[in-house]
């Protein structure tokens, strides 16, 4: 996960290293970086989905049906 993080754009690693590492609500990230709450709930939703994509494009995952 942390290799995903480094490629990350600066502004997505961010929000998700604070909100899903460190636990800080959605709407304590969006004072910590000065922006609107729903800018910081579509970074942390855009990070995961950039890990999401990151994820399955080197590795081959298979889900029980």
């Amino acid at each position: 996960m942390m290799s995903i993080l480094t490629r990350m754009p600066d502004k997505y690693r961010e929000a998700l290293e604070l909100s899903e590492l460190q636990g800080m609500s959605q709407k304590q990230l969006s004072e910590h970086l000065n922006i609107s709450y729903s800018g910081a709930k579509s970074r942390v939703e855009r990070g995961r989905e950039l890990v999401k994509e990151m994820m399955t494009s080197c590795c081959a995952i298979e889900a029980d049906h």
